[in-house]
């Protein structure tokens, strides 16, 4: 019978034990564990409001008392009543003053886990802002070696970027290593590093610094190799930077200056800087990107401009009539100047000499070889007023020591002198002006394009003058390339027969009204888009 108590005393007495390391498992891991533990106990019948932070301390109190009197009562059963009373009030006194104890030194150490935490998260911000703030990327680059340097308290970063086959070096701070090291991207340390879907900081060194770590499970002659290569910039701890399934680059990050090892805040705290890095390179490169765009933008702009003001010098048309021919032109400048003019210029014996250049190149430099050009044909207008050809020659002669280098010049001269009924031209390589007659089968086209190439295209032989004549009825379109070549919105160009369809529309209106009606037709048909070059027509109607 007795032994049956004692049995049964003893297995009281173990179930009170394991209650008892079962609620301080519940406290410890309550306290020590690094995520929260969220416990949620819905009974059927009714709903307990939440415990607050107040009443938990009172009861585990409570708890931790009462397991530890129910001990102390199951092992003194043959204890006088008085005695087991006093074990009990001891125990419950020296379980309160050491469960307080305890409680105290657990709440300070996790307030102050907490104001560690709290501080490397500030820290944190505070470089990732500052890293945010620079748009060049090797400012970025040396910014983020210094942040790791002063935060982490390194004696060295190492920044090594990715090229064609290896890892370079492209930052330092405080400076440069002492070797020349770069990384394979067959390495086993870029496969350690990208091993995973988030790649974490590498350590490779002990804690201690003084022994080396086995970081890879690869090819041992292979990792001793590389383990090598790391003591040669005395590397304790590798950080990558991932971009997306890419490593475009990683830090190396020497012994801590006071000796001391990285600890887990250390780390995360790289990896934040490498996540940050990664886009600050890429708002970098947009960055230059839009600088360059919008520089050369400037600069073209500013050409433009030179240009428009530059193309102010050249010399308006003469003003004069001639009985038997009614003659005018058009001109439309858009954004972009272009290089190409017209002229009409009055020469001797009641006739007319009609030019129309085409001088490619950049504008500022166009514009400036068109006001030369300008000023050579009206003089030799006058002077070689009977040969298209001669006067052709000298203008080339006159412009050869400035047109080493530079493409070649468009120009097409004609000549008409009253009463002749005839017109004697040269084309040197401009869009064909158009002789459009009507002939009782219909409108007959002829295309001027006697005369040869541009000028400018290494040694040329004699020109060859053209000439035709024109009646009343006929109709001559000079006119710039970019007259038929304009394009529409749907990318489709005005084209050469919507040319002459629009200017036999208007060919019984006077010279000038064909011209005019003409180039408003091509710019209402490119939609009235300014970024178009000149558009320049010269229009002959015999009377």
């Amino acid at each position: 019978m007795n032994a049956g108590l004692d049995f049964l005393q003893r297995l009281a007495l173990l179930v009170w034990l394991a209650v008892l390391l079962l609620f301080l498992s519940s406290l410890t891991a309550f306290f020590f564990a690094s995520r929260r533990v969220r416990l949620d106990i819905t009974v059927s019948w009714f709903r307990h409001r939440p415990l607050g932070r107040t009443t938990l301390r009172p009861l585990l109190l409570t708890v931790a008392v009462a397991i530890v009197c129910a001990l102390l009562v199951q092992i003194s059963p043959l204890e006088t009543p008085t005695m087991r009373i006093a074990l009990v009030l001891v125990g419950a006194g020296v379980t309160w003053v050491s469960f307080d104890w305890t409680w105290k030194q657990i709440t300070a150490w996790v307030n102050h886990q907490a104001e560690e935490n709290l501080a490397w998260r500030e820290r944190t911000q505070a470089a990732v802002e500052e890293l945010r703030r620079q748009f060049d990327a090797e400012a970025s680059r040396q910014t983020a070696c210094r942040l790791l340097q002063d935060v982490l308290a390194a004696s060295h970063v190492y920044f090594y970027a990715r090229s064609a086959d290896s890892f370079s070096l492209t930052a330092a701070a405080p400076s440069p290593p002492e070797s020349d090291v770069s990384f394979s991207r067959a390495s086993l340390l870029r496969q350690e590093l990208t091993n995973g879907h988030t790649y974490r900081c590498l350590r490779v060194m002990e804690p201690n610094g003084r022994s080396r770590r086995m970081w890879s499970k690869g090819m041992p002659a292979r990792l001793e190799a590389e383990q090598s290569l790391l003591a040669s910039v005395d590397a304790h701890v590798v950080v990558p930077m991932q971009d997306g399934a890419g490593l475009p680059g990683l830090f190396v990050l020497g012994p801590r200056r006071g000796g001391e090892g990285y600890s887990c805040e250390h780390l995360r705290f790289a990896e934040a800087i490498a996540r940050q890095l990664v886009s600050s390179l890429a708002v970098a490169e947009l960055t230059q990107a839009a600088t360059a765009s919008a520089s050369e933008s400037a600069v073209e702009q500013a050409a433009r401009r030179a240009a428009k003001a530059t193309r102010t010098h050249l010399t308006p048309p003469d003003r004069f009539e001639l009985p038997d021919l009614d003659f005018a032109a058009e001109y439309w400048m858009g954004d972009i100047p272009g290089g190409a003019f017209y002229d009409i210029v009055s020469v001797p014996n009641r006739a007319a000499a009609f030019f129309l250049a085409e001088v490619p190149g950049p504008d500022e430099e166009a514009a400036v070889r068109l006001v030369q050009l300008q000023a050579l044909l009206r003089t030799r207008a006058r002077a070689y007023t009977e040969d298209l050809a001669e006067l052709l020659e000298s203008t080339q002669r006159a412009l050869g020591p400035n047109a080493v280098g530079r493409p070649p010049v468009g120009l097409f001269c004609a000549r008409y002198v009253a009463g002749s009924g005839k017109l004697q031209y040269l084309n040197a390589g401009v869009y064909p002006p158009l002789l459009i007659r009507r002939t009782s089968e219909g409108a007959e086209i002829m295309r001027l394009s006697c005369g040869g190439p541009p000028i400018g295209i290494g040694p040329e032989g004699p020109r060859q003058v053209g000439e035709v004549e024109i009646h009343s009825g006929d109709l001559v379109a000079i006119g710039s390339a970019g007259l038929a070549q304009a394009p529409g919105p749907e990318c489709e160009v005005w084209g050469e027969p919507r040319y002459i369809d629009t200017v036999q529309s208007w060919e019984s209106q006077r010279a000038r009204d064909i011209a005019h009606l003409t180039l408003h037709s091509v710019y209402e048909f490119t939609g009235k888009n300014m970024q178009a070059p000149p558009r320049m027509l010269i229009i002959l109607r015999p009377c």
